[in-house]
């Protein structure tokens, strides 16, 4: 099993169940995010869109979504109507389609950066 740290944007959340699968930077397989029980103390709230940041496990077949920080919410809300939309186009047509790739923002429109300061 390996760790790594990344982010991501959450594709699909239900907060019944407290699940998400959420689309990574490094574009491999998505990643599924299972809130673990917590005594009194719910984690945090996964919406469509949203960017997170989070450690990422790697089990046999599977990729967990472990403890995610929200670093913006709804930052791309786009991404799943696209996705949907897409699907159902390809559903649609009976001949191959090249224009089913979905465009993500760049990664520093996703969210301001903090200022870093030089001292001499």
């Amino acid at each position: 099993m390996s760790l790594r740290r990344m982010c991501g944007v959450v594709l699909w959340s239900n907060p019944d169940d407290r699940k998400a699968v959420v689309w990574c930077e490094d574009q491999g397989h998505l990643a599924y995010y299972v809130e673990p029980d917590h005594d009194g103390m719910n984690g945090v709230s996964l919406d469509a869109g949203d960017l997170i940041e989070f450690e990422l496990r790697e089990e046999r077949q599977l990729r967990r979504v472990t403890n995610p920080t929200l670093l913006c919410q709804d930052a791309a809300p786009e991404i799943a109507r696209q996705l949907d939309r897409c699907a159902n186009r390809s559903e649609q047509s009976e001949q191959g389609s090249t224009d089913n790739v979905v465009p993500f923002r760049k990664k520093e429109d996703w969210y301001t950066p903090m200022a870093t300061h030089v001292t001499a």
